[in-house]
């Protein structure tokens, strides 16, 4: 896997084309990854043996240059003018640069001939055993079958390729949910003072209600109502800088874009559960308050 220069026939470059992503695969590559094929075809052994001037393009590689990726079959590509390889296929994206960074515009041709003078090989292999106690051992005996020569190193699950690829990434995020656990916490230890010392402050006004045959879901209706203002204007006011901030930290986002509204009406939902939740704890301990004990309170 490397970066070349990649021209594309009929369609000359104002300067020198850009560096796209290079991969010379084998037959079979792309079924072992799961990599669907968009239009056209994969490589087959006949091509590698006949050395057949053949390219497979990234979906991405072939909408950049002809829209459609059915466009892209039959046209040439090469490293070099005059070098061109006809495009059988076109592959879905491969995220080759990790799950936290965009597909690069790739290119694959087939193993075999100038192309493939790499003095390291990577092997992929797809079984229902992986992860299994001996596994890589068998994997290590049937390379030392063939050449004894030719060590086997660095062998890693697609789930370790993935893991090491997202580790920042984790990391970063795991220090983020624990920042918002702990705002979380502080927001509903403050909303329930904030309700409490109202309660506490309206104590009179509360006894004069129920004297004057208030009941006490009127009571707890009362200051849920009050905790429901304060919960909707910080969702409000949340969201918004949320919607501005989030853009800044895309990088980090997978799957997912920094205005997914099912995050956000999600979060707010949760929040709102949360806060009303801290608001109800003190409004029933109001509607609790009588008329005579709440009369003689200090004021």
């Amino acid at each position: 896997m490397r970066g070349a220069r990649i021209f594309v026939e009929d369609r000359p470059d104002s300067g020198t084309p850009p560096i796209r992503r290079l991969k010379i695969i084998g037959p079979g590559y792309f079924e072992t990854m799961g990599n669907p094929v968009v239009a056209g075809r994969g490589l087959t052994w006949p091509d590698v043996i006949q050395r057949m001037p053949l390219a497979i393009v990234s979906e991405n590689f072939a909408r950049e240059y002809w829209g459609e990726p059915s466009k892209a079959l039959g046209k040439r590509i090469g490293g070099v003018p005059g070098e061109w390889f006809e495009i059988a296929g076109v592959v879905g994206n491969e995220r080759s640069n990790g799950l936290n960074h965009p597909a690069p515009p790739t290119v694959y041709l087939a193993m075999g001939g100038e192309q493939f003078s790499g003095r390291s090989i990577s092997y992929v292999v797809r079984s229902t055993r992986v992860g299994a106690s001996g596994f890589l051992r068998e994997l290590q005996q049937a390379v030392v079958s063939i050449n004894a020569n030719v060590p086997l190193r660095n062998a890693r699950t697609l789930d370790e390729i993935m893991a090491t690829s997202m580790a920042q990434t984790s990391f970063a995020m795991v220090m983020l949910a624990i920042a918002a656990i702990v705002a979380l916490l502080l927001a509903l230890v403050g909303l329930y003072g904030v309700v409490s010392y109202i309660v506490s402050e309206r104590t009179h006004e509360i006894g004069i209600r129920m004297a004057l045959g208030a009941q006490r879901r009127d009571v707890v209706g009362l200051f849920l109502r009050q905790g429901f203002v304060l919960t909707l204007t910080g969702v409000v006011l949340g969201m918004g800088a949320a919607m501005l901030l989030t853009p800044v930290m895309a990088a980090l986002l997978y799957g997912v874009g920094p205005n997914d509204p099912v995050t956000y009406v999600s979060v707010a939902i949760a929040l709102a559960a949360v806060t009303l939740l801290a608001t109800y704890v003190p409004a029933r301990w109001a509607s609790g308050v009588t008329p005579v004990g709440a009369l003689r309170s200090p004021i």
